[in-house]
């Protein structure tokens, strides 16, 4: 049975490993991206069981990345996870 596929947009490199390294021990098959615009790239090449994605991103925001995905036909039934630093709402 193959592994579940995660794709993870985080530039922030403890959040990262952290976050990788729970993936491995649950069974995941976890491909890590730093950027918006990589991350959707690889979205949309690997077509991941779930995006987990950082708001705060270089290149292109996690928002965005998630808009794009939510509006193209072919990823748009993928599950996202947001994450971000910030802790009022007001700063999403």
């Amino acid at each position: 049975m193959q592994k579940p596929r995660i794709i993870l947009v985080e530039d922030e490199e403890d959040i990262a490993s952290l976050i990788k390294l729970q993936a491995d021990l649950s069974g995941y098959k976890l491909h890590v991206e730093v950027d918006g615009l990589n991350g959707f790239r690889a979205i949309d090449r690997e077509k991941p069981d779930l995006v987990i994605l950082d708001i705060m991103l270089p290149g292109q925001n996690g928002l965005d990345v998630c808009r794009k995905m939510k509006h193209d036909p072919k990823l748009k039934d993928i599950p996202v996870i947001l994450i971000s630093a910030k802790s009022e709402e007001l700063d999403v």
